[in-house]
């Protein structure tokens, strides 16, 4: 389950039962870690466990087509000094190349590379700190909405703790779209246990800032504490189509793929989300008192996130939904060889349908009361070649209940 502060362990979540949140969380139950507001981000074993569109596409993309664009490097050598150059509504077209630098964009541009792969935007080494004193390669902020594709976003940090925050951080009510690019690399070096180093991070409960995003054709891997992270009421994003695929040797640390968290809420689809395996003490198979590493962590979600359709392997923890309830809609997953469960529910009143669990593993489907009782009502789930297929958790006089249609 999540880590945190508290005596509930939850995973990362800026990014036990579940991962370990990067935040701050309450009582035994060790989830995921978030990425870190509220529960656990400074804990060196982190773990963590929308409608999205209403703010990508205002725009109505009149500025991309009505823009000037500008080339780099043949109208500028560095992208940041093409983006200081542009106006509001600009292309910038970047030719193939290895580009280090941090990007600062606060206006509304569309930025193009020439290919995932071949325009490479590289951290330096060492990172200037925001307004939050977060160090992030690309920063998106003031309201802009950014359009990325055909780009790598790369780390890694040069220290060997708190080095580097996010690939890319959207803040201040800023949108990002972003579309055929990768996000690599961003950990500490080496990797480790510090709660930091989130693929994508949109809006930040702890910098009491929103951001919203449209994620789709992208591939995120080698992060260090979560791959993409929504977090605080007021984000929202669309994930889709996407690769999450942790891409490092177990560490000493709870990570998650996807993380929803505190009041934040997402559209989760057709995602493929594997490899977050935590090899810290504090991780374990005990889904109350253990941590987790998570495919998706949600937690403390807003109303109407939604997981369909996704492809969640070889995690700890397939999907971890912590103190949520039925407007958290977990349907036609397939979530395979996760070692400690498939799905688990803990704190709240859940209804989920149509998943697809199989092993190996301990447990197909968990339900869970930490602190606070747990119903569930399970619709037309199919479980193979698990220990134990579906399974009731609880802590003290607590009460885990489900029932199977």
């Amino acid at each position: 389950m999540v880590q945190n502060h508290s005596s509930l362990k939850l995973a990362m979540i800026p990014v036990g039962i579940f991962v370990v949140l990067m935040l701050f969380t309450p009582s035994s139950l060790m989830v995921a870690h978030a990425d870190s507001d509220a529960h656990g981000d400074d804990d060196s074993s982190t773990r963590t466990h929308a409608d999205s569109d209403a703010h990508g596409d205002d725009d109505s993309g009149a500025h991309e087509h009505t823009g000037s664009v500008i080339h780099v490097p043949l109208n500028y050598s560095s992208i940041q000094a093409a983006v200081n150059a542009a106006h509001a509504g600009d292309t910038i077209q970047i030719s193939s190349g290895t580009y280090t630098e941090q990007i600062l964009i606060s206006k509304s541009l569309q930025i193009k590379g020439a290919g995932d792969g071949t325009t490479i935007i590289q951290a330096p080494s060492s990172l200037t700190h925001d307004i939050f004193g977060a160090s992030n390669v690309v920063d998106i902020t003031n309201g802009s909405t950014t359009k990325i594709s055909g780009l790598t976003i790369s780390g890694p940090g040069s220290t060997t703790c708190n080095s580097i925050t996010a690939g890319i951080f959207v803040s201040g009510g800023s949108t990002l779209k972003l579309t055929k690019s990768t996000v690599t690399d961003i950990h500490d070096t080496p990797a480790g246990g510090c709660q930091n180093g989130v693929g994508i991070f949109v809006g930040r409960n702890a910098y009491s800032t929103t951001g919203h995003a449209e994620i789709s054709d992208v591939k995120v891997t080698n992060y260090q504490k979560g791959g993409i992270v929504v977090d605080g009421t007021g984000s929202s994003a669309v994930i889709k189509d996407n690769q999450v695929i942790w891409g490092l040797s177990p560490l000493n640390i709870a990570s998650n793929g996807i993380q929803v968290s505190r009041g934040a809420v997402a559209t989760i689809s057709g995602n493929t989300i594997s490899g977050n395996i935590c090899s810290a003490p504090s991780c374990g198979p005990d889904l109350v008192n253990d941590a987790q590493s998570t495919g998706i962590l949600v937690y403390q979600s807003g109303t109407k996130t939604v997981i369909n359709d996704n492809h969640i392997s070889q995690n700890d923890a397939g999907i971890i939904v912590y103190q949520g309830s039925n407007s958290v809609q977990v349907q036609n997953n397939d979530v395979t060889s996760n070692r400690f469960a498939g799905i688990a529910l803990a704190d709240g009143n859940y209804k989920i349908s149509g998943n697809k669990i199989s092993g190996p593993g301990n447990v197909g489907i968990a339900v869970i009361s930490d602190v606070s009782n747990t119903t569930a009502t399970l619709v037309d789930n199919k479980i193979h070649n698990v220990t134990t297929p579906i399974g009731t958790f609880t802590s003290g006089s607590l009460t885990a209940t489900y029932t199977v249609k």
